[in-house]
C-alpha cells in the first residue's frame, strides 16, 4: 500500500581502497604560446615543428614522490599549443594505495632548434578533493612559467585556480562526461546535439588560445561508474 510519499533513490559511491587498478592521466593537450615562440624568442621566425614538449608526470603524498616518473612522449608545438598522439601517463601505484592528500605534480619541457631542452614551468593538481572525493574528468591546469612543481603543502603552484564564473564548455563537458558513464540517462539524438554543440564551444575555446600568453595544460582523470 503506498504512503503517498516518494522513496528518494539510493545513493552509490565507491571507497579508492577498493578500486585495484593503476592510477592514470591522460594529455588532452596543451594550449597558449610557448614562451619560446612568442616575438622576439629563439624559435621566433621558424617553423612551429622546430619546436617539441614533453611532460613529466609524479605522484605526490606528503612532501614525497611516490613510485616511478611517468614521462610522456614528443609533440610538435605550435602558436595554439600541442597535441600527444600516445596521450595517456599510467603509474604503478594503485588508486587503493592513495593517501587523502596524493596529488599529481606536472613539468613541461621544451625541446628548441639546437636540440637543447629546459623547463617551460608546472603546476600540481590534488587527486581528492576537500570532502575527500576522487577528482575526474577533464582539468584546465594553469602552467606557472619557470617554475618547478610546488610539492608542499599548501602549493605555490596550484594547476587548479578559482575562477568566478564557469564557461559554457566547461559545464556543457562536465554534464557530457556523467552521461558518459552511465548511457542509459540520455537518448541517442541528445546525445548527437550535445556533442554538436560542445564541438562549437570547443573550437571557439581553442581559437581564443592561438598566440596567447599564457600556458593551460588539459588533463583528463579517469571516470568511474560511481562516485569515489
Amino acid at each position: 500500500m503506498s504512503s503517498g510519499c516518494s522513496v528518494p533513490s539510493a545513493f552509490n559511491f565507491c571507497l579508492s581502497c577498493d578500486i585495484d587498478i593503476p592510477v592514470s592521466v591522460k594529455l588532452e593537450g596543451l594550449q597558449g604560446c610557448l614562451p619560446v615562440l612568442r616575438p622576439g624568442g629563439a624559435a621566433d621566425g621558424f617553423f612551429s615543428e622546430s619546436v617539441a614538449v614533453f611532460v613529466v608526470a609524479e605522484l605526490i603524498s606528503g612532501d614525497e614522490r611516490i613510485g616511478l616518473t611517468a614521462f610522456s612522449n614528443y609533440a610538435d608545438c605550435s602558436l595554439g599549443g600541442a597535441i600527444w598522439k600516445n596521450p595517456w601517463l599510467t603509474f604503478c601505484v594503485k588508486y587503493r594505495d592513495l593517501g587523502p592528500d596524493s596529488r599529481l605534480a606536472f613539468s613541461l619541457w621544451q625541446v628548441v632548434i639546437s636540440g637543447s631542452w629546459s623547463l617551460v614551468g608546472g603546476c600540481t593538481l590534488p587527486l581528492f578533493n576537500r570532502r575527500g572525493q576522487l577528482h575526474t574528468g577533464l582539468q584546465r591546469l594553469h602552467i606557472w612559467e619557470g617554475l618547478g612543481p610546488c610539492v608542499q603543502t599548501p602549493t605555490t603552484t596550484p594547476g587548479r585556480i578559482p575562477k568566478p564564473t564557469t564557461s559554457e564548455v566547461e559545464r556543457l563537458e562536465s554534464l557530457l562526461a556523467r552521461f558518459d558513464v552511465d548511457s542509459s540517462s540520455s537518448s541517442p539524438w541528445m546525445n548527437a546535439l550535445a556533442f554538436q554543440t560542445l564541438a562549437r564551444f570547443q573550437a571557439e575555446d581553442a581559437e581564443k588560445w592561438v598566440g596567447r600568453h599564457e600556458l593551460r595544460l588539459n588533463v583528463f582523470l579517469p571516470i568511474f561508474k560511481y562516485p569515489v
